[in-house]
């Protein structure tokens, strides 16, 4: 099996979407019989893009929401070559541009697009 290719996510929470759904379902159905009749004529429009608003904003979430996991990234079988280089004081961690922290894992730091600078940590079991 190819070590790049991402493997298919298991999310057990996906049907959450459909109860939501149907939930909402029932309060806009609810609200449509019996309260939206009492709504002054001037009012309705608005209460009436509510009322999708309530409808559709969760469930557009929700569905979000389950298909965001990426699923298993497998490990690398190769360790990074800079890390190797590194353990193996061929080069110092100041020319690479790393340094351990407080747990003992090899950190990279690497600008962001604000500027700034993003912590990038090397995990050694799975070599990312």
């Amino acid at each position: 099996m190819d070590n790049d290719q991402l493997f298919p996510s298991k999310n057990r929470y996906q049907h959450l979407v459909y109860y939501v759904a149907l939930w909402n379902l029932l309060y806009i159905i609810f609200g449509l019989a019996f309260l939206y009749p009492n709504v002054p004529e001037d009012e309705k429009n608005s209460v009436l893009c509510f009322l999708a608003l309530f409808l559709f904003l969760p469930i557009f979430m929700l569905t979000i929401t389950s298909l965001s996991d990426p699923g298993i990234i497998p490990p690398k079988n190769e360790i990074d070559q800079i890390i190797l280089q590194v353990e193996s004081k061929e080069l110092s961690p100041d020319e690479a541009g790393l340094e351990k922290d407080d747990r003992g894992q090899w950190v990279r730091f690497v600008p962001n697009k604000f500027g700034g600078k993003d912590k990038e940590k090397y995990c050694k079991t799975c070599n990312i």
